[in-house]
């Protein structure tokens, strides 16, 4: 499940030339893709013992971060939806790499503030046709829906957003102004130590959104997992639904790549006529998604 748009915290963000409205998505409805993320506060806290103990060790908003991105659910949607994992980079400038695994080999999209470029793995393409096509950023919003067709929700929601995703920091901090933390189980990091967890039950918003959050010892938030709650039970988790971010430093000498200078500019009725990748056959597990507590 991606964030989609709703009525939630606000806060502008800057990064690099990108000075946008970003908006976070809590309502996790299947298929549904969002427009831009959104942080931002609107409620206070209240008494919440364990919120100001959280904000006193979050570290501050990060311009650059490495993350990886899945949508939950079971391997049934895998199958049959493109792209619901996928990898992505936010640089200083405000630039975004996203990379994908398809059928036809790694699909890269690099999402700067001009335009989007989108590789040839990420579409049935003849790959000796050409090898990125580029969306003037003032045709994204048009052809969103052919973009949701052809790359899926989860990646379309990262290409058509109007500035860079916030990091975990940011999230988490937005969250705090909306709703009450209170302590769950930690998971264990990469680095073998352990990370505190943190559950929020959004109020307000039709879905009641559960948003948990872990914080490292150094005060940088490594996993955001969102999910709806349960009809008529608000605050119990449902299964299988929302996704799951894991934040990661980015290197200090990082920089982002330059745009392609073979991309081949797209028209709305060359991007009708594109589709995903075709798959040939589909390694299906059934049953429900298995937990994924650790990094």
């Amino acid at each position: 499940m991606v964030p989609a748009p709703t009525e939630g915290v606000q806060a502008t963000t800057v990064v690099g030339r990108w000075k946008r409205r970003c908006t976070l998505a809590v309502l996790l409805i299947l298929a549904v893709a969002v427009g831009s993320y959104a942080l931002a506060s609107s409620a206070g806290r209240g008494d919440d013992p364990d919120g100001p103990a959280l904000e006193a060790r979050l570290a501050e908003p990060r311009d650059g971060f490495r993350f990886a991105y899945r949508a939950r659910g079971t391997g049934v949607l895998d199958c049959v939806l493109p792209n619901r994992q996928l990898e992505g980079t936010v640089f200083p400038d405000g630039t975004v790499v996203l990379t994908t695994k398809t059928p036809a080999g790694p699909g890269t999209a690099i999402v700067e503030a001009d335009a989007v470029y989108l590789s040839a793995e990420l579409f049935s393409v003849d790959l000796d046709s050409w090898a990125w096509l580029r969306i003037d950023r003032a045709d994204v919003e048009r052809v969103r829906p052919q973009l949701t067709r052809i790359l899926g929700a989860d990646l379309a929601s990262y290409v058509a957003a109007t500035g860079p995703p916030p990091d975990g920091n940011a999230t988490v901090a937005a969250t705090l102004e909306r709703s009450e933390a209170q302590p769950i189980v930690p998971i264990r990091t990469s680095d073998d130590t352990l990370a505190d967890g943190f559950r929020f039950v959004v109020e307000g918003d039709e879905a009641v959104p559960i948003v948990d959050a872990w914080i490292a010892t150094d005060g940088e938030i490594v996993r955001v997992q969102v999910r709806d709650s349960v009809a008529g039970s608000p605050g119990t988790p449902a299964p299988d639904t929302g996704w799951i971010i894991d934040y990661l430093m980015l290197p200090a000498d990082a920089t982002a790549p330059k745009p392609p200078t073979d991309a081949v500019a797209t028209t709305d009725e060359a991007l009708a006529e594109l589709a995903p990748p075709m798959r040939n056959g589909c390694d299906l597990k059934i049953g429900r998604e298995p937990a994924d507590p650790n990094l």
